[in-house]
């Protein structure tokens, strides 16, 4: 009973995650980048009172672990951001979730581990709801560049869920990978400026 309270607390929080994107990006107009950033800044300030605050040593900064963490959760920020421009809250969650299913059951069997029949009896029901979700043609299709920016940010979170296995510091890696991230979204940021001021100029 215990697992599944928390794990229901979790997927709420999810859910409310993508809830809460999608009426800063379409129902306010606030700029994408600018959400992402709020998000990294604020969490990477949290996270770093959390671990100035415990007892212990400080994280290692940076390394190839640092490095590719925070690249997975940049790309995963971004992504995310950028879907629910055009993507409703629930239709992004779907894709998002379906396929995060999908790559970590397909790395866990890319590594040859012993999959349970239920694995991958849920592997496939997530992999058919994706079909599903994303055959519609005509008024029912769903946005391309919505969908590709979301799977973007599913494989992101898959392989910094991968990475976090490697982990013996949960709290100060994050930390870091949050503190690394913010300049993976100035870059990402100036260059959406620099496309978005190149249409200005076309039109």
């Amino acid at each position: 009973m215990k697992l599944f309270v928390l794990v229901a607390i979790t997927m709420a929080a999810f859910a409310t995650n993508s809830v809460l994107n999608r009426i800063g990006v379409a129902h306010y107009g606030m700029d994408s980048m600018a959400f992402a950033a709020i998000r990294v800044i604020a969490g990477a300030a949290t996270l770093w009172a959390l671990v100035l605050a415990r007892q212990g040593a400080r994280p290692v900064i940076w390394n190839r672990q640092r490095l590719a963490g925070a690249t997975a959760l940049a790309v995963y920020m971004i992504g995310f951001s950028w879907a629910y421009i055009s993507l409703g809250a629930g239709l992004g969650a779907l894709i998002l979730f379906g396929v995060l299913q999908v790559a970590i059951f397909g790395w866990a069997v890319w590594e040859q581990q012993k999959v349970p029949v239920l694995r991958w009896l849920g592997a496939v029901i997530a992999l058919i709801g994706l079909c599903v979700l994303l055959w519609p043609t005509g008024a029912a299709a769903v946005p391309l560049g919505g969908t590709i920016a979301m799977i973007a940010a599913a494989v992101g979170w898959a392989v910094y869920t991968l990475l976090g296995r490697a982990e013996t510091d949960a709290l100060g890696a994050t930390a870091v990978n949050f503190l690394l991230c913010v300049p993976f979204w100035w870059a990402a940021r100036s260059r959406w400026r620099v496309v978005g001021a190149s249409r200005q100029w076309a039109r």
